[in-house]
């Protein structure tokens, strides 16, 4: 449930939360929070500077780690010379298929 709500969130902030690297993204997001929280829960300051030094951190190793998983998952197309995949699409009149 709960990696259900963080790819919500991420959703909501315009991430593509979808598919191995969303899932990723949903885990280190579940990771952040619980970071931040326990730093948040033993902040007597009433400014939380605390915390906020916490989440600063903590965004700014998300974005590396963000950053790090998009040059690993972009190796296959480098590697792979980029070929022209015929798409195929059903006709509306039946069932033939159209090259796209």
């Amino acid at each position: 449930m709960a990696l259900l709500c963080n790819q919500w969130m991420l959703a909501a902030a315009a991430i593509p939360s979808s598919g191995p690297k969303g899932m990723l993204q949903a885990q280190g997001l579940a990771l952040l929070y619980a970071s931040v929280l326990r730093t948040w829960l033993n902040d007597t300051d009433p400014g939380l500077a605390r915390t906020m030094a916490a989440l600063d951190n903590a965004l700014a190793r998300g974005q590396r780690w963000s950053s790090l998983l998009d040059d690993v998952l972009s190796v296959p197309s480098r590697l792979c010379p980029t070929r022209t995949r015929r798409r195929t699409r059903r006709d509306d009149a039946g069932d033939e298929t159209v090259a796209a």
